[in-house]
């Protein structure tokens, strides 16, 4: 056994004689079929090794038993683990196994090993050796690793988009991959030189064979783009890479290529730099400010435009802190609008500092560029256009407070749409008009007073007629359910073909207007009423003073019977009767002096409560007014309680069959404004007085000529149509 190790040896002896004997057969014929034997004693965890296995692994062939794990770390460290598990494995189980990995050997270089196993059963038959058979197989797994490779390149090459040939070290062109036959064709036979130059285009041909020569001279990969004739369209530009296949020793066999065709590229490329040309005139030439900043404000770019908006040239911002320009104030929300979220671009206005030019403004809008941490804000100037709107808004609220003062409404009447914009102020929330669309004018008619409607309708529809401006006033209906006077100016505006599209106009209420202007008049008319009255009261006056005195004298005569007494006294009770009318013709033409006094009215009217009832008759109740906190009002007494006694003589005339009549008192204060012009009164503190019957009440002609003097509802002999009209001569005399 002088082919075996001193390790086997060893190993033989110890094994039972009947087995180491089939166990020395078995070495001996796999030391004649060039495979290495390897015995584990499982119990010990050694290992002997033959001769042939002791080369394969790299281990010394004279050590006898040597530990299981220094013959494992004699295995690439990728498989030591997998050996390990096995031999744990038949350990334990017993049995057969076959493996293979990658070993040392002592050359210094990688092996491949095919190794089977069998264990060898103990007396107690669990498994006590294990023997090994390991053959050298590199030379195989080499072989069927270039098999496989050639498998791989083979399958890649026909499978490619990309061109690959094969060429001779003298050029000839000896294989094309199936692209590069549909390229250029499928030769028959190999391509000479001469032959591939003609696919080449003639300006690119020197260019190839500069590259083939330098190529051959550092014996090395080399790139090129050449244009190569294709079957099917033309001349196209191919990338081109040759690479030599060289011998163990590094001299070339042959040259492999491989070429792309990357004419769509360069034009796609080309597009590409025409286009960021483009681009970069426009961005260069626009008038909008375009800038690019890092998050932390620093500027990478700015054209022109953004740049001369702070007096600097391009070349000058670009390095700079964004805000060095932002006035104080708006810097933080510029911070925030660089950290925009890219699909919620930020928007919004700022200023900027400009040295001796003062703050402007700038509108931008900041989006963060895509794969970068840039932000582009592109802005233009707003200086101008802020302080045209500043203006406008201070033109509009002028506008707006102007037309809310003078209660004016503005209106839009879109006669093909037919429909009305109004403005949003108090007047067209008092009105009652407020339909926006519809058949509006019809529906506006019957808002207006039915004694103006005609009227009303004749004048629009004229002036969409004629296309002449209009102004016209009216009554319309209030929320409320009350009538107010508007003035209306209104113009029709027409297109091109001369239709009527539009009518603009301006209305404003003049109810109070009308109804200052009817005061006036009647003031006017009362006033003049009132000379006459005054006027023929003093001639009156004149007339009665002598009357009365003959009536005096006359009634001194003891001689008179009683009849002519009777004649008499019928004759002084017309007089003072007259002279009651004298002195009403006075108040009423103001003639009668007032000495107003500070009159605490709730008392003085407690104090006529005697006077009240008896004024009113039996048949009516009279409800004296209830304790109120009032100031006192400066009044006449006398004239006070004349118009006291007048609205309680009205009462007692209006309720024939008896009722109630009653006084309210109350403290009133009249606002600025308004309520001012409503009432005719300047702005300050009155007593309110409201007398009240359970009467039938007035219709709407005793209503229009309540004050008008010597008118009376009372039957002829009744009344003297001077009662209202003095009381309201004494309350206007008296500031109410």
């Amino acid at each position: 056994m002088n082919h075996f190790a001193p390790s086997i040896e060893f190993a033989l002896r110890e094994i039972a004689p009947d087995v180491a004997d089939q166990v020395s057969l078995y070495a001996g014929a796999l030391d004649l079929a060039e495979s290495g034997l390897v015995v584990v004693d499982l119990e010990r965890d050694a290992v002997a090794l033959s001769h042939r296995a002791c080369r394969l692994m790299g281990l010394d062939a004279e050590t006898e038993w040597r530990p299981l794990e220094a013959c494992l770390a004699a295995i690439h460290p990728d498989d030591r683990d997998a050996v390990r598990t096995s031999i744990g494995r038949l350990k334990q189980e017993g049995g057969n196994e076959t493996c293979g990995y990658r070993v040392k050997a002592e050359d210094g270089k990688i092996r491949h090993a095919h190794v089977r196993c069998a264990t060898l059963p103990d007396a107690d038959g669990s498994p006590r050796w294990m023997l090994a058979a390991v053959r050298d197989v590199t030379e195989q797994t080499e072989q069927e690793a270039v098999r496989r490779d050639e498998v791989r390149y083979r399958t890649l090459v026909q499978s490619t988009w990309d061109i690959v040939f094969r060429i001779a070290l003298d050029g000839t062109v000896t294989g094309l991959s199936p692209r590069a036959e549909e390229f250029v064709g499928a030769l028959k036979g190999p391509a000479t030189a001469e032959t591939a130059r003609t696919m080449l285009h003639p300006d690119d041909l020197q260019i190839a064979v500069e590259a083939w020569r330098t190529a051959k001279e550092i014996n090395g990969p080399f790139d090129m783009e050449v244009r190569v004739r294709s079957t099917a369209n033309g001349y196209r530009l191919l990338k081109v890479r040759l690479a030599p296949v060289c011998s163990a020793s590094g001299e070339p066999l042959e040259w492999i290529g491989v070429a792309a065709d990357i004419t769509e590229q360069r034009e796609a490329e080309r597009q590409l730099r025409l286009t960021q040309e483009r681009y970069r005139n426009l961005v260069e030439s626009s008038v909008q400010g375009l800038v690019i900043v890092r998050r932390n404000g620093f500027i990478e770019y700015v054209n022109p435009s953004g740049a001369a908006v702070v007096g600097l040239t391009p070349q000058e911002a670009t390095g700079r802190n964004i805000f060095e320009f932002v006035c104080a104030e708006d810097r933080e929300r510029l911070r925030r609008d660089l950290r925009v979220n890219p699909e919620r671009p930020g928007q919004c206005e700022t200023r900027i500092a400009v040295p001796e030019c003062g703050d402007r403004w700038i509108r931008y809008l900041a989006n963060r560029l895509p794969g970068t941490e840039s932000v582009l804000i592109a802005f233009f100037e707003i200086t101008e256009q802020r302080r045209s709107a500043e203006r406008l808004a201070r033109n509009e609220e002028r506008l707006r407070l102007a037309f809310e003062a003078g209660r004016l409404n503005e209106w839009e009447w879109d006669l093909l749409e037919d429909r009305v914009t109004w403005t949003d102020v108090p007047m067209t929330r008092d009105v009652a008009v407020h339909e926006r669309h519809g058949d509006i004018f019809t529906r506006f008619l019957q808002h207006v007073h039915p004694d103006d409607r005609q009227r009303v309708s004749e004048t629009v529809a004229k002036a969409i007629a004629s296309g002449d401006s209009f102004h016209h006033e009216y009554r319309i209906l209030r929320s409320d359910g009350s009538y107010d006077w508007l003035s209306s100016s209104a113009r029709v505006h027409r297109n091109e073909a001369g239709q009527a599209t539009r009518m603009v106009g301006v209305d404003m209420i003049v109810t109070e207007t009308r109804t200052a202007q009817e005061r006036l008049q009647r003031a006017a008319r009362l006033e003049s009423v009132g000379m006459l009255a005054g006027g023929i009261a003093h001639d009156f006056n004149n007339l009665l003073t002598g009357i009365l005195g003959c009536a005096e004298f006359v009634e001194e005569d003891p001689n008179l019977n009683e009849k002519s007494r009777e004649y008499l006294r019928r004759l002084r009770g017309a007089a003072d009767r007259a002279a009651e009318l004298t002195r009403q013709l006075q108040t009423f033409a103001r003639q009668q002096p007032s000495e107003p006094k500070a009159l605490d009215i709730l008392e003085h009217l407690r104090s006529m409560a005697v006077l009240i009832q008896r004024a009113l008759g039996s048949g009516i109740q009279y409800l004296e007014p209830a304790d109120s906190r009032v100031w006192p009002a400066l009044v006449d007494p006398v004239q006070f309680e004349q118009v006291i006694l007048s609205l309680a003589s009205n009462a007692r005339d209006a309720m024939p069959h008896g009722g109630t009549f009653g006084i309210r008192v109350g403290a009133y204060t009249v606002e600025q404004g308004p309520e001012e012009q409503r009432l005719g009164l300047p702005a300050g503190d009155y007593v309110a007085i409201r007398a009240s019957d359970s009467g039938r009440g007035m219709d709407p002609e005793a209503l229009e000529n309540l004050f008008q003097p010597f008118y009376s509802t009372k039957s002829v002999g009744k009344g003297s149509g001077l009662g209202l009209a003095a009381s309201y001569g004494i309350i206007t005399q008296s500031g109410g």
